[in-house]
């Protein structure tokens, strides 16, 4: 993945010069095969309308190979599916709750109205088991966010339910006011989280605990394999 660096370039009473660096050659296609996590699908032809379907449901996930556990996702994986909008587009997300128990989806960091933020009892009932639930907003500011539950928050969270939302700028990367900076690489969203295992490669769970040197933590990133 190319590096964006610069040289600061100084001399006795002169000002910093920034100068180029050769970054070498663009990484080859399909570089960030293994790597790169699903993204949804938009069934909205409208340029101004992200239509996504989310389902939250149990899936087996091997962090140690051969050792296949219970892990609580969106859309079947671990993070779940990166939702790409762009600046003050409307995002439509069809949420279906195939979870043993009830939750939400919350839009950590994104400006919103109250009655689609995820919460509760304070802005909406939480969807039951089998329950569908359509989240409908403008997303009015570029960034990157995550989206995770407000329900018992710490347990789902740990059981695998949060993914990555970014929310792209309408007016892009302007180079005039880049200098001599060199173009960018490739782009793409990682979501990193640790996972803690027993030493036989079980994953610590609400239902499942260890106490070290019972129990080791692993570091997973946006592609894990699925059964």
């Amino acid at each position: 993945m190319s590096a964006v660096l610069g040289v600061a370039m100084v001399g006795c009473g002169g000002d910093a010069v920034s100068e180029p660096v050769d970054l070498g050659p663009k990484p080859p296609a399909g570089w960030d095969e293994t790597v790169r996590g699903p993204a949804a699908l938009d069934r909205n032809p409208d340029p101004n309308v992200v239509e996504v379907d989310l389902e939250a449901r149990t899936v087996m996930v091997e962090y140690k190979p051969g050792v296949p556990v219970e892990t609580w996702t969106y859309g079947g994986g671990s993070p779940g599916p990166l939702i790409r909008v762009p600046q003050g587009a409307r995002l439509i997300v069809h949420f279906t709750n195939n979870l043993p128990e009830e939750t939400t989806v919350h839009w950590h960091g994104v400006r919103l109205p109250a009655a689609m933020d995820g919460v509760p009892d304070h802005s909406q009932p939480a969807v039951p088991p089998g329950g569908h639930f359509d989240y409908d907003f403008i997303v009015p500011d570029a960034g990157l966010f995550w989206y995770h539950p407000h329900v018992r928050s710490v347990v789902q969270v740990a059981d695998g339910l949060y993914g990555p939302l970014l929310v792209e700028s309408r007016t892009g990367f302007d180079r005039s006011k880049a200098g001599n900076a060199p173009e960018l690489g490739p782009e793409l969203v990682l979501v990193l989280s640790d996972v803690a295992l027993t030493t036989d490669g079980h994953r610590v769970t609400r239902t499942r605990a260890c106490e070290p040197p019972a129990c080791r933590t692993t570091l997973v990133s946006a592609s894990c394999t699925m059964r």
